[in-house]
Order: C-alpha cells, then sequence, then structure tokens
C-alpha cells in the first residue's frame, strides 16, 4: 500500500497495512453463447483519515476539514459485481456496479464511492470491416454523505476540492471508433462527454476528444 494517501512510496510495514482483495468468476452462457459474471470484495488497511473526524475536528476548532489531520489506522472496505455477455458473434455488452464504504479518504485511484457503469463493443465485421471497432459506454459515479459533507466545508481530496460543493452526480457518456490498419495497428477516436465534472453542479459540462495510435509487434 502507499504509505499516505495516492503516494508514490510504499509502505513497508506489510503486516499492519496491507489490502485483501478476493474475486469470484462464474462463466456462463446465454442463447448459447458465452458470458462471463464477475464479484470482488475489497479492504484495505491504512493509515486513513475519516471524512466525520475531519468534520468534527474542524467543527470544533472552527477551520477547515483537512483528513490529513486525522489520520489512524482503520479499514476501508468495498465492492463491486458486473457481467460481460457475447449478445452476437459481433457484438459484446457489460454493465458493472462499485461500492466503497465512503467512510474515509480515498486511498488509490479515483475519487469514487458508487459506481454503475454499462457499454457494448461492436466488431465492423457488421458493415465489412473486420478490424474496426466501435464502442458506447456509459457511468454514473457518486459519493457518499460523509464525502459530500466533507468537501461542501472546504476540505480536499488528491483529485476533488472547490472550497464548496453543490453536489451532483457525475454522469459520462464516452464512445470511440478505432480504424484497423492491417491486423497490428489501429487509429481511434474518441469523445467523451462529462456532467458535474468533481460531482459539482457549478462546473461543466465537459468535452473531451481524443486521438490514440496502437501498435502491436
Amino acid at each position: 500500500m502507499p504509505a499516505e494517501s495516492n503516494g508514490l512510496k510504499l509502505d513497508s510495514a506489510y503486516l499492519a497495512r496491507y489490502g485483501d482483495v478476493a474475486e469470484l468468476e462464474v462463466p456462463y452462457r446465454v442463447a448459447g453463447l458465452p458470458a462471463v459474471a464477475r464479484a470482488l470484495v475489497f479492504r484495505d488497511q491504512v493509515n486513513a483519515g475519516a471524512f466525520d473526524d475531519a468534520n468534527a475536528a474542524a467543527a470544533a476548532g472552527g477551520g477547515v476539514p483537512d483528513v490529513a489531520t486525522v489520520r489512524r489506522v482503520q479499514s476501508k472496505r468495498g465492492t463491486g459485481v458486473g457481467t460481460q455477455v457475447d449478445v452476437s458473434e459481433n457484438v459484446g455488452a457489460y454493465v458493472r456496479v462499485g461500492w466503497n464504504d465512503g467512510k474515509t479518504e480515498t486511498f488509490m485511484f479515483t475519487e469514487i464511492d458508487r459506481s454503475l457503469a454499462g457499454g457494448a463493443l461492436v466488431k465492423g465485421g457488421l458493415w465489412g470491416r473486420a478490424h474496426d471497432t466501435f464502442g458506447v459506454a456509459a457511468y454514473a459515479n457518486g459519493l457518499s454523505r460523509a464525502h459530500r459533507d466533507y468537501l461542501a466545508a472546504g476540505g480536499f481530496g488528491f483529485f476533488l476540492g472547490d472550497g464548496r460543493l453543490k453536489y451532483g452526480a457525475e454522469r459520462i457518456v464516452e464512445t470511440f471508433y478505432s480504424f484497423g490498419i492491417g491486423k497490428t495497428l489501429s487509429l481511434a477516436l474518441g469523445y467523451q462527454r462529462i456532467e458535474n465534472p468533481g460531482y459539482n453542479r457549478d462546473r461543466g459540462p465537459a468535452n473531451l476528444y481524443g486521438l490514440r495510435l496502437h501498435a502491436e509487434i
């Protein structure tokens, strides 16, 4: 685990601070086509600050909450479930739900406490372009009540913090088209629209455009 939230330095006290992950994968079939269901649980034992502790300390002292000042060794738990299905020979789809307890600061990855995602991938064989692919996905991300209160009171995370918060779930739609240039090279054009970026209704929407070249040897 990192020695501190989103830090590069790793914590060498492996027996005191660590992460546990367990995942179950079950293959099945829908109308004769392959599919898979997955369930994951995790627990991180880390030196982290709790949002409610930071909010209480700030209320008592009259300042701005800061999770770094209330860090102690505690656990962060979460789970995720999802399924991936071949709708046809050229079309695949997925749906995924994620949750963590939202009590403590985000320690790794990005600041999401609740997540619902779904999408589809279509192969270009449907229109005579065997090496092309088209994809579309949608996401809805949210924060726990304690996390919202912390940000609304002026607290900062390693990605989030506006000094105040007019909360709204972060909603994202993303799509791309990948042009296959032979079997080993592809060029992809992408577009992403984010509603309420950073969970703040005073921000956005944001429109992002992408260009990616992918090569395999």
